[in-house]
């Protein structure tokens, strides 16, 4: 099969500046399954998402539902978080 080849720097330069990614949620490329592993907010790595093997909520899950539950405003993460899962919602 083709594969995609950058011919430029650019583009791997540019790729390490992302501010805001968006998705497609209607499911067309992905089989309906769209799985949230991982984020990273406000400089700060939130962690993992996913359930454990053991199907355990994981740490990622469990921080950002502790800070959003908490409804402190003045964390840091806590109006960046609001604001993802609010569009993620939508």
């Amino acid at each position: 099969g083709d594969y995609a080849l950058a011919r430029t720097a650019e583009v791997m330069e540019e790729m390490g500046q992302v501010n805001f990614m968006f998705s497609d949620k209607t499911g067309t490329l992905t089989a309906n399954e769209m799985v949230f592993a991982r984020c990273h907010v406000a400089d700060e790595d939130v962690g993992e998402f996913r359930r454990t093997a053991e199907g355990d909520e994981g740490d990622g899950t469990k921080r950002a539902k502790q800070i959003l539950e908490s409804g402190k405003s003045d964390d840091p993460l806590f109006k960046s978080l609001l604001n993802l899962f609010t569009c993620l919602a939508v």
